[in-house]
């Protein structure tokens, strides 16, 4: 018999969703919006060019890109507004009492609603039968 989801699962396959999109690059060559303004010189040393070059983000292979799809695309949708809010936020690693302060939770209630929210998106992906062999690889 194939392995079943979990919340522990789901969750971390929502992780690595919302990691490979920070990961993705924001200024690719095929990049349609661009501006001829010079970039903003902010201090006095990035003026000098004594600024540390800004860190490279390493670059997320083809098979994150398609688990990320797949959950932004397949999974998310499936659930309502306000769990997708709150799956959302934790995803992005926004801290839980402000998350709760913007939709007038306790942050308790608010663990409670984001751990139904995993659950119930295993129970769905259990249902039809997504295979976790791509979360394990």
């Amino acid at each position: 018999m194939a392995d079943l989801w979990t919340a522990i699962l789901v969750a971390d396959r929502l992780r690595e969703a919302a990691e490979t999109l920070w990961r993705l690059p924001a200024h690719h060559p095929g990049r349609r919006v661009s501006s001829s303004w010079p970039e903003i010189v902010r201090s006095f040393k990035e003026l000098k060019g004594f600024s540390d070059p800004a860190p490279t983000k390493p670059v997320p292979t083809a098979r994150a890109i398609d688990r990320m799809d797949e959950v932004l695309m397949a999974w998310l949708p499936r659930l309502e507004g306000g769990e997708v809010k709150i799956l959302w936020s934790w995803m992005a690693r926004i801290p839980a009492e402000l998350t709760a302060r913007k939709l007038g939770l306790s942050r308790s209630t608010l663990n409670r609603r984001r751990s139904a929210a995993l659950k119930k998106l295993a129970i769905l992906l259990n249902s039809d039968r997504v295979s976790t062999v791509m979360a394990a690889e």
